[in-house]
């Protein structure tokens, strides 16, 4: 097998996971998504605790699990608090390539993205869209960030 055939095999699912994750507003309950202390999550980790929209975020995913995942940042969304539940944000229109980061078992990888200019002021957390990189992507993973607020 050549490189470009295994590229291909991890960017079809991909692209299909950010069109799917892209689809609409649903509510999600207070802990859906939420990896808490679990050793074998992928975490997303943010530069500050609050923001304004339209500013930039520095993205740290630290992989602590045995597997290796793909993510493309372009294809991050968010969910606002909205009482005890989170509520995920309408999809940007957004171009993005099929370009695909890999984040090795045990590794940790930092990236840049940008808050949506038409954030109103409250609470989010930012939800990076994984696919497991040795199963092609048929298991779709989450990262999800602490709650930041925007003002």
């Amino acid at each position: 097998m050549n490189g470009f055939s295994g590229t291909m095999r991890l960017a079809v699912p991909l692209v299909l996971l950010l069109v799917s994750a892209a689809c609409g507003e649903m509510a999600l309950g207070p802990d859906a998504g939420e990896q808490g202390n679990d050793p074998s999550a992928v975490e997303a980790v943010l530069d500050l605790s609050s923001y304004r929209a339209g500013d930039l975020i520095t993205v740290t995913l630290v992989n602590a699990t045995s597997r290796h995942y793909g993510y493309n940042l372009c294809g991050r969304s968010f969910e606002k608090r909205i009482g005890n539940d989170w509520s995920a944000m309408p999809p940007e229109l957004r171009l993005c390539t099929a370009d695909i980061q890999l984040l090795p078992s045990g590794a940790t990888r930092a990236g840049l993205t940008d808050l949506p200019t038409d954030f109103t002021p409250g609470t989010y957390r930012l939800v990076v869209h994984l696919v497991e990189a040795t199963t092609g992507g048929s298991t779709p993973t989450i990262a999800t960030s602490a709650p930041f607020t925007v003002e």
